[in-house]
Formats: structure tokens, sequence, C-alpha cells
């Protein structure tokens, strides 16, 4: 066998410029795959601790919005309760009124009856004492004479 220099020197200017092709045209690309899949397989090993600390970013936020809408909530039921005291207390109020009124109303509509059927009763009483009164003057002329006495007494 025979080694002939012009074929180990094509061999070697075959190599060198297969390494400057190569590492003209595909050693940036391939590099820069290289540099990129790097950079995914790290992402991936943090992306579990990124997706924790979102989920506990997220469950600190629900929370908190949880309190201010809880704090919301307690307010405007004490408003609620408030406006309902309020009504409450005008409702009260007015029934008080109306019940004064209802009250002092019937006070004198039975003052006006008892003044009525007081009058009416002594007017009846005045009738009927003066037929009585009648009757028997007019029967008995003593009797009539001593009731007229009796009564020009009283009013002298």
């Amino acid at each position: 066998m025979d080694i002939s220099l012009t074929a180990v020197l094509a061999q070697v200017i075959n190599f060198g410029l297969l390494f400057f092709l190569f590492r003209k045209f595909l050693t940036k690309p391939i590099v820069a795959s290289i540099e990129e899949r790097r950079s995914l397989i790290k992402k991936l090993e943090h992306a579990e601790d990124a997706y924790a600390e979102k989920v506990a970013s997220g469950d600190a936020e629900y929370k908190k919005k949880l309190q201010e809408w809880v704090k919301k909530r307690d307010k405007l039921v004490a408003e609620a309760g408030a406006v309902a005291q309020k009504k409450r207390t005008e409702i009260l109020a007015d029934a008080k009124t109306k019940a004064d009124n209802i009250l002092r109303d019937a006070e004198l509509r039975s003052k006006n009856l008892e003044d009525e059927l007081t009058k009416s009763f002594e007017d009846g009483v005045k009738k009927t004492s003066l037929l009585v009164v009648k009757k028997l003057l007019h029967e008995d002329k003593e009797l009539k004479s001593k009731y007229l006495d009796s009564v020009v007494k009283d009013l002298l």
C-alpha cells in the first residue's frame, strides 16, 4: 500500500474546505438551535416553580378580593339595617300620630254624645216633670198654690 502524498494533501484540503464551509454557514444556526433548546429546557425546569408562584399569587389575590367583597357586603347590610330602622321609626311615629288623632276624635265624639245624652235626659226630665206638675196642679188647686209659693221662695 502506497500512501500518496497528493491524496493525503487532497484529503487535508477537502477536510479544511469542508471545515471552513461548515463553520461559515452551519455553525451559527446549529448553535442558535442548541441555545434555544437549552433555554427551553431551563424554562421548563422553572415552569413548575413559576406555576406554583402564579397559583399562590392568584390565591392571595382571590383572598384579598374576597375580603373586600365581604367588607362591602357587611357595609351594605349595615346601611340597609340603618335604612330599615329609620323607616321603622318613621312608620311607628306615623302610626302613633294616627292613633293619637283617632283617640282624640273618639274622645270628642264621646264627649259630644255624653253632652247630647245629658241634654236629652234633662229635656226629657223637664218635660216629664212639667207634665206631672201640670197634671197634679190641674187636678189639685191647693197643691198648685203651695207649689207656686215654693217656686217663688226658691227664686227669691
